[in-house]
């Protein structure tokens, strides 16, 4: 499950450091992989029941309640008793009416007390409260009642004298600190569910959880506003959002509205008769007409052969080797208005890196030695560009064709590498991206 290509997450200079002790980033490419979720400070998670990496807002850890799933980080270092727990996230699901869960909690010390916990404590109620655990009693600050569907940036500072709740920067909530934090035996640290209970789907988030960090300090106000304000651009979206994908170049990526208004890729496909379960492998024969006729709302850079000859991309679809299935493939054309078939078998008419696969069954494209990888973006307009596609580029002399074209199975997503996100299937977008490299 490693992260897509995203510009890597870096330490961001206005980012408090000192005395971070823990910092889980979805946005650090390569950071979420198979069942590890990998840290850039201290110990690494476990990802339990299969979450999924999200390439929503540059970079995100999903966990279903359903399917129990949650990370936890075994090994979390030494018990603390001042300390800051911060993250953020984007909740789909609260716990059941009868049942808690956390964002991030220090489960059960050996007295059976809770260093301390961020999430919804009050059962049947989506108020967010922060604090501790000790001698049977709760400690805890907050007054924040949190709405489903919605980016929030909560932080939790607890400093022997005050326990503080910050939202989206700002103070939310103070209480006087009553008794020290428990400290005692190191405990595991838990992310998504309730810190006693393992097998009960009620007491654990669906959410999207892109970001931990947890201190041995209580960060101070202005730090807190700092850490909020170094992160908050990832979710606050908007189509100049582009730029993000390559920041080296960012005219290079061409995007344009989708015809339909809001759907899938998946659907947007299917339109045009496109079979999801067709399997033809054999010499494709490429229809002449167009399926439609788009164009850029943002001009690519210039001298880029996939996008600047005409300044538009024409959808060819072609029924494969059969044609009783009806089309098996669509293509994104940049270049020349007069296909045929060997325009893609044989490439003899017009210039093969003007084109580009992306349909729901098989995917490939032509290329030349300049390039060697092409990706579809979507744009959502809560979550950001998502990459849906990303296609293995043919060299200079190949075609895009049965023989020497890239395929992809029927059905088949990836995580990382090339092949089709589950986001393509899933996630409904308003604009569609191109870009090469």
């Amino acid at each position: 499950m490693a992260s897509v290509s995203m510009v890597a997450a870096t330490a961001n200079p206005d980012k408090s450091r000192n005395g971070l002790v823990l910092e889980l980033d979805a946005a650090v490419g390569g950071s979420i992989n198979g069942s590890t979720w990998s840290s850039t400070v201290g110990n690494n998670a476990v990802l339990n029941n299969s979450p999924v990496y999200r390439s929503y807002n540059e970079g995100t850890l999903e966990i279903v309640n359903s399917s129990l799933q949650s990370a936890n980080v075994v090994n979390f270092g030494s018990a603390l008793t001042v300390l800051t727990a911060e993250a953020w996230i984007y909740v789909k699901a609260f716990p059941s009416a009868s049942a808690i869960a956390t964002i991030i909690t220090e489960s059960y010390t050996g007295a059976n007390d809770i260093n301390f916990f961020l999430g919804f404590l009050t059962p049947g109620s989506s108020l967010i409260e922060g604090g501790f655990f000790k001698s049977g009693s709760f400690y805890k600050a907050g007054t924040f009642v949190a709405n489903l569907n919605t980016w929030y940036h909560f932080a939790l500072t607890i400093d022997g004298t005050n326990i503080k709740l910050y939202l989206n920067g700002v103070l939310n909530h103070s209480v006087a600190q009553s008794g020290a934090v428990p400290g005692g035996g190191v405990e595991p640290l838990l992310i998504g569910r309730k810190w006693d209970t393992a097998g009960d789907s009620g007491n654990y988030l669906s959410a999207l959880i892109p970001l931990i960090r947890v201190y041995n300090r209580a960060l101070s106000a202005v730090e807190v506003l700092s850490n909020y304000s170094s992160t908050k651009q990832r979710y606050t979206t908007s189509l100049s959002d582009y730029r993000r994908v390559y920041a080296d170049d960012p005219t290079s990526f061409a995007y344009l509205p989708m015809p339909n208004g809001e759907s899938t890729l998946l659907a947007y496909m299917q339109s045009f008769g496109v079979a999801a379960s067709t399997q033809a492998t054999g010499s494709s024969q490429w229809l002449d007409s167009f399926s439609g006729n788009l164009f850029f709302t943002q001009q690519p850079r210039v001298g880029n052969a996939y996008f600047s000859t005409h300044g538009r991309v024409r959808i060819i679809e072609s029924d494969g080797q059969d044609p009783a299935d009806g089309a098996d493939w669509i293509v994104f054309n940049f270049g020349n208005t007069a296909i045929t078939n060997a325009d893609y078998d044989n490439a003899t008419t017009v210039a093969r890196e003007q084109f580009f696969g992306g349909e729901a069954v098989f995917s490939g494209g032509a290329g030349n030695s300049a390039v060697s990888t092409g990706e579809i973006w979507g744009y959502n307009n809560k979550f950001g560009w998502l990459l849906l596609y990303r296609l293995p580029l043919g060299i200079a002399n190949s075609s895009y064709s049965h023989q020497t074209g890239y395929y992809f199975s029927t059905g088949t997503t990836v995580m990382s590498g090339n092949g089709k996100r589950d986001e393509y299937n899933t996630t409904s977008i308003t604009h569609l991206g191109f870009t090469v490299k």
